[in-house]
């Protein structure tokens, strides 16, 4: 009997073994079933995403592509308009012996003769930014058009800009990259569809060539079908506080207070370059109150955080926080990539593609600097005496100098002699021109003289300029520098300026990066050109070719 029990038991034990393995296995095969589906769920959806990324680079550049044809249509009657109406006024000028009365709609920035070499043709000026302006709408009663300004009423340098930005006609919703911004396309369709209620005001911040200003544009263009252009008013922050300090000085400020009184948006660009003092405080903050209070839209950019701009806020008695807050981030590689493209394709220059690729594309340069890049090429390749077709191969290289050698070069001593000895052309064409300097680095001035002289005879560029206005900025504020920069600039009548920027150890990178974009913004506005050179490339050659070309465009 107790043998009997233990081998029942064993027998037990031993099928209960068998069954144990028997499941183990049948959990193992459905466990690699399971593996199995997994991985051809997961192959499948790499495929989707893959084909699906696809899917969104051609949109992105079908979008960006659609609009070339029209832009370059749009750019060439503009060119034309511009031309003949710049003969136009020659003409006048010649016959009546006086400058034409300031004009009420925005004018271009005039052609400055420049003397060249009878080998060469002058090219025509290069505008920035590079997409034409907007031609303005017909003007409704009750608006007489942008206010125009006279700019630098002493010197030899008489320039118009108006208070008021045309829209870009290509800046809409439909050629916008929305990419990670889909909140702030939202909340440009809700100010649109809502204006003045529950986004207002609409504050988009974000880092250089994140959209900010085409996404501003796109929604003064989208609210103005429905309000009407008339209703619509565009300006920047440089413009605005400026026109306002112009106008008080003329006594005119009345003819901007019943402007302002009958729009119904305010869209405002780069506010965080607002010059706000004593003479123009009070008329800011009381507008721009008044429309939050009116519910009468209010958009905003800035490359700064309201957090940031504290002492902007305080000065204008205006919280940029009270609507909303909107972070725009930069478009991706592949996005980025075919807007580049896009843009060379614009430019009519037939570059080739290894040439793209090698020096636009795989550069790291950001829209901005590819743009100003491309502006360069075109005036280089129409200047430089050459045989055969252009090598914009070369040209690239020139202008980014990759062909130098890495590292700081700085001039010699006797390099610095030399330049002090140098016998420079007579004449001064060109205008005023002035050069800046960080503390202690005067002695460089001459030799960045000569050297753009030297860089204008390679090219076959005749001519001079006046150089007398050299300043020293103080390398410890440089936003201040920035401002006061181009209040020199503006008081004497300047054609441009040369700035040599800050060396690593004066100021952080970031700080320096601050000062390049707030002096390009602030000058570019009031079409004072601006070249600026690395201390640290102080003896390169493609810092002087840049200046150069800076000139010319």
């Amino acid at each position: 009997v107790l043998r009997a029990r233990i081998e029942g038991e064993i027998k037990a034990k031993l099928a209960a073994e068998d069954e144990a393995k028997r499941r183990a296995e049948e959990f193992m095969r459905k466990e690699a079933e399971m593996k199995l589906r997994i991985e051809a769920e997961m192959r499948v959806k790499m495929e989707a995403e893959a084909r699906a990324k696809q899917e969104a680079e051609a949109k992105a550049k079908m979008e960006v592509d659609s609009t070339a044809q029209k832009e370059a249509e749009i750019k060439a009657r503009l060119e034309a308009e511009i031309r003949a109406k710049l003969e136009a006024e020659t003409k006048a000028a010649a016959a009546a012996k006086e400058p034409p009365p300031a004009a009420k709609h925005p004018t271009p920035a005039p052609v400055e003769a420049k003397q060249v070499s009878k080998k060469i043709t002058v090219p025509e000026p290069v505008k920035k930014p590079t997409v034409p302006p907007a031609e303005p709408e017909p003007v409704a009663e009750g608006k007489k058009g942008p206010l125009v300004l006279e700019f630098g009423a002493t010197g030899p340098r008489k320039q118009t800009w108006s208070i008021e930005i045309p829209l870009v006609p290509t800046y809409n919703f439909e050629t916008l990259v929305v990419g990670a911004n889909r909140f702030a396309h939202a909340a440009g369709m809700s100010v649109i569809e809502s204006p003045g209620t529950m986004y207002n005001p609409l504050m988009m911040h974000g880092t250089n060539c994140c959209g900010k200003s085409h996404f501003l544009h796109a929604i003064a263009y989208g609210m103005s079908k429905d309000l009407g252009q008339q209703n619509i008013f565009v300006t920047d922050g440089v413009r605005l506080s400026r026109g306002v300090l112009r106008l008080a000085k003329e006594g005119k400020l009345e003819t901007l207070d019943k402007t302002l009184a009958d729009i119904k948006a305010l869209f405002i660009d780069d506010i965080h370059l607002m010059s706000v003092t004593e003479g123009n405080k009070a008329f800011l903050s009381k507008w721009l109150n008044y429309f939050v209070e009116k519910k009468k839209q209010v958009v905003l950019t800035s490359l700064y955080p309201p957090k940031n701009l504290s002492r902007l806020e305080d000065s204008l008695g205006f919280q940029f926080n009270q609507g909303w807050i909107v972070e725009l981030k930069p478009s991706s590689p592949a996005q980025v990539k075919t807007i580049v493209l896009s843009m060379v394709g614009r430019s009519g220059i037939e570059i080739p593609d290894e040439d793209v690729n090698r020096y636009l594309t795989g550069s790291g340069l950001n829209l901005n600097q590819v743009a100003d890049v491309l502006d360069k090429l075109r005036v280089m390749s129409n200047v430089m005496p050459r045989e055969g077709p252009p090598n914009y191969g070369d040209m690239l290289a020139d202008i980014l100098g990759t062909k130098e050698e890495d590292g700081t070069m700085l001039p010699t001593e006797d390099d610095i002699k030399m330049a002090n000895a140098y016998k420079r052309p007579e004449g001064a064409s060109w205008g005023g021109w002035g050069f800046f300097h960080p503390q202690g680095m005067q002695q460089y001035v001459p030799w960045s003289i000569s050297q753009i002289f030297e860089k204008m005879k390679e090219l076959g560029i005749g001519g001079g300029f006046d150089s007398s206005v050299q300043l020293e900025y103080d390398s410890a504020n440089l936003l201040l520098s920035a401002f006061r920069i181009t209040d020199v600039c503006s008081e004497k009548g300047l054609r441009g300026a040369v700035v040599i920027l800050p060396p690593e150890q004066f100021a952080s990178e970031q700080a320096r990066a601050d000062f390049a974009h707030t002096l390009e913004h602030l000058t570019s506005t009031l079409f004072i050109r601006c070249a600026m050179i690395e201390t640290k490339s102080l003896a390169k050659s493609s810092s002087y070719l840049g200046a150069v070309l800076n000139m010319v465009m």
